[in-house]
């Protein structure tokens, strides 16, 4: 059962306010500088579908949120926004001109880089955000713990978080252009054309 952060909006909203502080809506406004208007875009694990609603919206893009929080997905639903209850790692993925994780890439641990490469194949560019400072890799393992099981989406507590040297030599390795760092999180772009993004 996925833990009482995913189980709200509210509570999810909030909880990643206290964990990025100033960045929060530094970190999504950057993303969405990413997205032409009137784009075509999958938002993989969106969860608040925060993204949608404080960025891209007013892009009037086609946004499709995917996530596997059956709650979620009902909750985001009401409020009209165009989201899919799926397991991305089983999900045939639609054709797209953006598609964005936005730090979830850790639930997939080891399946991370073929979940990336299926991305490739279908988006023209693929936007991530991926948290590379975490709680999860506390010295101090009660911290540990229980950041393991606050991010428990439905599937038991996840303790891998992805190290930035570990993410940075992955991205890179799949072609990504621009790698960079927005606070304690790491910015991935992958473009089809090749161009340098930013």
């Amino acid at each position: 059962m996925a833990s009482l952060l995913y189980s709200s909006p509210l509570l999810l909203g909030l909880a990643l306010r206290i964990k990025y502080g100033r960045f929060y809506g530094i970190r999504l406004e950057r993303v969405s500088k990413e997205v032409l208007d009137g784009s075509k875009v999958v938002d993989l694990c969106c969860g608040d579908c925060a993204i949608y609603l404080r960025c891209l919206r007013r892009k009037r893009v086609d946004y499709l949120g995917v996530d596997v929080n059956r709650r979620m997905v009902r909750l985001m639903k009401r409020r009209g926004i165009q989201v899919l209850h799926a397991d991305v790692r089983s999900y045939n993925l639609p054709p797209c001109d953006v598609l964005l994780c936005l730090a979830s890439l850790y639930q997939f641990s080891d399946k991370a880089a073929h979940l990336i490469q299926s991305a490739q194949d279908i988006a023209d560019k693929v936007v991530l955000l991926e948290p590379v400072e975490n709680l999860a890799c506390s010295k101090y393992p009660w911290a540990a713990s229980l950041a393991a099981k606050i991010t428990d989406f439905g599937e038991g507590p996840v303790s891998f978080r992805f190290e930035e040297e570990e993410l940075t030599d992955m991205w890179r390795h799949l072609g990504f252009t621009t790698i960079e760092r927005i606070g304690p999180e790491l910015l991935g772009i992958w473009s089809r054309s090749g161009v340098r993004v930013s």
